[in-house]
């Protein structure tokens, strides 16, 4: 036995109660492992770089994810914006072609623009406008009789000469009718004969028993027709084209009788001034109209209780007939409506 091994193995003499005792030797195996001293702990060192690395690629993927929200934001803002400038420029150029007359082409521009913007009430109002002008210009649908059999009409064997000099004597003596059936009878039968003449007599005819109908005996929308016809072979000067519009206007003023105070108004306003005697055949003229749907439009605001908007139109309806003003009825309604504009302006400056 080595020393080593007799030191190992050698019993340590222990002191119990005044005797001496032999207490053995610990082995290796027996001894506990002692803690590191404290400042030599070991650390995760591991963990703590891996939880480093998904905070910040957290970090990362929040603000990517901001960014990208923030991105698609600003696409759609700028995507609404671009929209509405290109709804807004078709309604610009619907408007240009509404004041030229090309009223098909505007109405397919207010269409695009519903189809986009269903509650555009620019476009709504445009649209309803365009179309009542198309449908009271439309060529009205001609029923032929049924022909007999019996009855065999007696031909016209003038020949070309007299035909067009009858058709001329006519036109000088504004027979419109009979020179426009001649016109047209010659033009059909015989297509070549002194084409231009015939058909600049045909436009004079037509334009003259467009506007008399409409300026003198009432009938607007076969008047509209007579110059739609004329067209055909000319623009129209400025007395045809005037009495044209006017028709219209009071045709569609009159589709908003009753419904519409405010339209009526408006389109009724265009007319009175220029033709206040124009009418549709009946005792209510263009000026009567206005005088009247001005009223009910007054009253209608009142109700709404758009009490300036009322007060500017009942300042209107005494600049139309300056007998009002000054009369106790007029003032009383001036100074109420004057009295509750104010308040509703305080009001809203309150608010």
């Amino acid at each position: 036995m080595s020393n080593q091994e007799e030191q190992e193995t050698t019993p340590i003499p222990v002191e119990n109660d005044g005797e001496t005792q032999t207490a053995p030797v610990p082995s290796d195996d027996d001894i506990p492992e002692l803690p590191a001293p404290e400042g030599q702990k070991k650390f995760p060192w591991v963990r703590v770089i891996v939880l480093g690395w998904v905070i910040l690629l957290g970090i990362a993927g929040l603000a990517a994810y901001s960014g990208f929200q923030q991105g698609v934001s600003t696409r759609v803002s700028q995507s609404a914006t671009e929209t509405a400038g290109q709804l807004e420029r078709q309604y610009q150029l619907g408007l240009e072609d509404f004041s030229n007359g090309f009223y098909q082409r505007a109405i397919q521009r207010f269409d695009f623009i519903l189809s986009q913007d269903p509650n555009n009430a620019k476009a709504i109002e445009m649209l309803a406008r365009t179309r009542a002008i198309v449908d009271v210009t439309a060529t009205p649908t001609v029923v032929l009789p049924t022909p007999t059999p019996t009855l065999t009409p007696t031909p016209d064997l003038r020949g070309q000469d007299e035909r067009f000099n009858n058709a001329e004597e006519d036109l000088n003596n504004g027979n419109w009718d009979q020179a426009i059936s001649t016109l047209l009878t010659l033009r059909k039968t015989s297509p070549d004969y002194r084409a231009i003449d015939v058909d600049s007599m045909l436009y004079v005819a037509l334009r003259n028993r467009g506007v008399q109908k409409i300026l003198e005996q009432g009938e607007l929308e076969v008047g509209l027709y007579d110059l739609s016809q004329a067209e055909q072979f000319g623009p129209l000067d400025i007395q045809a084209s005037n009495a044209r519009d006017w028709a219209r206007f009071y045709i569609i003023g009159a589709s908003f009788w009753d419904v519409d105070w405010g339209n009526a108004t408006f389109y009724f306003g265009q007319v009175a001034f220029a033709a206040p005697n124009l009418n549709n055949n009946d005792n209510w003229t263009a000026s009567r109209r206005y005088r009247t749907s001005l009223e009910n439009h007054i009253l209608a605001l009142f109700e709404q209780k758009r009490h300036c908007e009322a007060l500017v139109q009942h300042e209107i309806l005494g600049r139309l007939d300056p007998s009002l003003i000054g009369t106790e009825d007029y003032e009383r309604r001036v100074n109420t409506l004057d009295d509750r504009c104010e308040a509703d302006k305080a009001e809203q400056g309150g608010g």
